[in-house]
C-alpha cells in the first residue's frame, strides 16, 4: 500500500494471513440506532462483534479505518497492553480496510 496525502493513493491487497488472528478489521455500523463494532478475521473468514479475544484467542494485527474511535489514546493504550500492533488504513478509501468495510 501507499500511503501519501499529495499523490495519487493505490490500494494493493493485504498479504494472506497465515493463521487465525494474525490480522483482524475493524469497522463500525450502525444496527437499529446503536453503534455496533464490527470485527473480521481475515484468515477465517469470521465475522463478529463484541467478545471477540475471549472466544477466539490473541490478536496480533488490528487495520481499521481512520475514524476518530480508531484513534483515541484510550484505543491505542488498549492495544498496547495486549501486545497488538495497530495499522490504519487509507483515508477516505473504505475498501483499503479489506472486508470489513464491505
Amino acid at each position: 500500500m501507499i500511503y501519501r496525502r499529495n499523490k495519487q493513493k493505490l490500494v494493493d491487497s493485504w498479504t494472506e494471513s497465515r493463521f487465525g488472528n494474525e490480522r483482524i478489521h475493524l469497522d463500525h455500523l450502525f444496527f437499529k440506532g446503536r453503534k455496533v463494532l464490527l470485527i473480521y478475521d481475515s484468515y477465517g473468514g469470521v465475522t463478529e462483534a463484541f467478545f471477540y479475544c475471549y472466544k477466539h484467542g490473541e490478536i496480533f494485527l488490528c487495520v481499521a479505518d481512520n475514524a476518530t474511535s480508531f484513534n483515541s489514546k484510550e484505543f491505542y493504550l488498549a492495544l498496547e497492553d495486549r501486545n497488538i500492533y495497530m495499522a490504519h488504513s487509507i483515508a477516505y478509501r473504505p475498501w483499503s480496510n479489506g472486508s470489513a468495510a464491505r
